[in-house]
């Protein structure tokens, strides 16, 4: 194997140990001082360095509904940015900068935005699959970690809409102002990335290296950005290329269920690899525990409830590890949520046979054998069935928070409350916090303007 040159090898201890942000306003971390990458085995091991690529924020997940901290936290250590998510605070960070939900996506940007600024002066008359191959992989880091910011810190996609979004970086020069784009433009050039990489990735998933994207990994982040979008059509008719190509699903009642650990980080269902931010503590199963009436919504027939949870001594129960395979909470693709994308499309188009279809086949390969098939009466009945499997199912996976404000804006009038060391927090639909706060050494450095929460 070609010796991966010292720019890449001192890129990364720079992007996994520096605390501090050498881009003048983007938390990212050029340095002109070092070898130039020579090759694109380079290129491969800065878009494999997985520490930071492999990463997607954690503060939607804390702030959601589907687990809660124990009334009395005596003994028990906070991130104090967490705990403020965890009460939806106005003021998350009390001026604390350095956030990892903000700064390791723009890192993963920047570690793209290199790739694609430096390929074209490698070999430029290279046309091999390998080649190609990084160039896609690139534009797809890019637009997953700019989908994930963007669905943070600012509202959700309005085609009307002039609200601000976040920054777009399309280069590794550092010396562009950041300024806010619209959240309109923001998702067209998400898509744009996508479009381009759907043409240069794999038609298949690679088994052993799901940390690297493929065209069903494409169509599946097109799935669920089109259907944070409310575009329903659209995201069922990308599940199902997705699901056309990669259709696997596990088939629950073949699982051990006595394991502590029932997946491996290479389980049949995951398209693509990726996991909420590592240093989220909060979600740690000796610190919170599901939500109890979500708890009760599992049947008693359904294996999830076995496979996916187990009872601390208190009786209470907490999660086991999920499809990576470790403590750390899988945020990446996987067939059962684009069974439930596609089903959810059909319900919205009015097709019940067909979204019901799709919900009896991810229940068959989760309930106790045999399991009676639901049948809808109508579309609506199907919409609330598909939406409670949905939340059953994609628990702990960084898309409740995203779910309950896409909810909101089709009218479900939502309500959130918790208590926590005699403070109690109330959120109500529309509020202003359902949309994260900007770090404030990047609103310091950049002098953009401050998503108001209150």
């Amino acid at each position: 194997m070609k010796q991966v040159s010292i720019y890449v090898i001192s890129l990364m201890i720079v992007f996994i140990f520096s605390s501090g942000c050498t881009d003048k306003d983007m938390g990212e971390n050029p340095d002109s001082e070092l070898a130039p990458i020579s090759s694109l085995a380079d290129f491969q091991a800065l878009l494999d360095n997985m520490p930071l690529m492999q990463e997607t924020p954690g503060l939607n997940e804390v702030s959601a509904n589907d687990y809660y901290l124990p009334a009395d936290t005596t003994g028990l250590s906070l991130d104090p940015n967490e705990r403020n998510a965890y009460l939806w605070k106005v003021d998350i960070f009390e001026g604390r900068g350095e956030v990892g939900d903000w700064n390791v996506l723009y890192k993963q940007i920047f570690q793209a935005n290199t790739v694609l600024d430096r390929l074209p002066h490698i070999d430029p008359a290279d046309t091999s699959v390998e080649r190609n191959y990084i160039k896609g992989r690139a534009f797809f880091y890019r637009a997953y970690a700019l989908y994930h910011v963007v669905l943070q810190f600012a509202s959700l996609f309005d085609s009307t809409s002039t609200t601000l979004g976040v920054p777009i970086r399309l280069t590794s020069d550092p010396e562009p102002k950041s300024t806010r784009a619209l959240v309109r433009i923001v998702y067209r050039q998400i898509i744009e990335d996508l479009e381009q990489a759907r043409h240069l990735v794999p038609g298949k998933v690679e088994i052993t290296k799901k940390n690297r994207p493929s065209l069903p990994a494409v169509y599946a982040t097109l799935a669920r950005i089109y259907l944070s979008m409310r575009e329903y059509r659209k995201a069922g008719l990308y599940a199902d290329s997705a699901l056309q190509l990669y259709p696997t699903l596990i088939n629950f009642n073949n699982i051990y269920q006595s394991s502590s650990d029932p997946f491996s980080g290479r389980n049949d269902e995951v398209i693509y690899d990726s996991h909420l931010l590592s240093t989220t503590s909060i979600l740690l199963k000796n610190k919170c525990f599901v939500d109890s009436n979500l708890y009760r919504s599992y049947e008693s027939n359904d294996l999830r409830k076995t496979v996916f949870f187990s009872l601390n001594t208190a009786g209470l129960p907490v999660l086991r590890f999920n499809y990576t395979g470790t403590e750390f909470k899988f945020s990446g693709l996987a067939t059962d949520e684009l069974y439930l994308i596609r089903a959810e499309a059909y319900a919205f188009a009015g097709n019940i046979m067909e979204a019901m279809t799709d919900l009896n086949k991810l229940r068959e390969n989760r309930y106790i054998s045999p399991v009676s098939p639901l049948v809808a009466a109508n579309a609506q009945q199907a919409l609330q069935w598909i939406r409670m499997e949905r939340r059953k199912e994609l628990i702990y996976r960084g898309i409740r928070w995203g779910d309950i404000r896409r909810y909101d804006k089709e009218g479900a009038r939502i309500s959130l409350t918790r208590s926590l060391s005699g403070e109690r927090a109330t959120l109500q639909s529309e509020d202003p916090r359902y949309i994260l706060p900007i770090p404030p050494d990047i609103i310091q450095i950049t002098g953009m303007p401050q998503n108001q929460r209150k």
